[in-house]
């Protein structure tokens, strides 16, 4: 997993990081970052469908929410 999170562009990684890894919200990790929550929205959504293609996941596969079907991928049933 981490070694897939390491190949992501540098923003991608960093949105990932701040939402998934210290919790922070959308606005909290554009204020961090010094950019629109409209970047860390679109590169949170191209993280995690990239995530999604590479545990072979649709995204119909994840219609109850992305973060649950990426932790559910990542570290099983949630």
């Amino acid at each position: 997993m981490l070694e897939l999170v390491a190949r992501l562009p540098q923003m991608q990684r960093l949105v990932i990081s701040e939402v998934f890894l210290r919790g922070k919200s959308q606005r909290e990790v554009a204020a961090t970052l010094g950019v629109t929550s409209q970047s860390v929205y679109c590169s949170k959504k191209a993280a995690l469908d990239t995530l999604r293609r590479a545990f072979g996941l649709r995204r119909k596969d994840c219609a109850d929410g992305t973060a649950l079907c990426f932790y559910a991928a990542c570290f099983g049933d949630v």
